[in-house]
């Protein structure tokens, strides 16, 4: 009884990451959609809009790496920790 419990506990953990993914995911690529608002509501040039996204991809690219190895090496809650703190400031 105790392994069937586990087992239906490991795929909740599943399907709220995949939750999770969607979500973020979703937020992340829907950008073109929020393009214009986003645009008119900071009074930017689409130059500035676009450069502003294209750093932030960059950065998260450069950056993963590095992350998936500390989550490897430290626990992944310390480190989630610590990127909503950073996301925060």
């Amino acid at each position: 009884m105790e392994e069937s419990k586990r087992s239906y506990y490991g795929w909740v953990v599943v399907g709220l990451v995949l939750l999770a993914e969607l979500l973020t995911f979703g937020l992340v690529y829907s950008f073109g959609v929020f393009f214009k608002p986003v645009t008119s509501e900071f009074v930017w040039s689409r130059e500035a809009t676009a450069g502003a996204f294209s750093v932030y991809a960059i950065i998260h690219d450069l950056l993963a790496p590095a992350t998936g190895a500390l989550t490897d090496r430290f626990d992944p809650r310390v480190i989630t920790i610590i990127g909503g703190f950073s996301l925060g400031l």
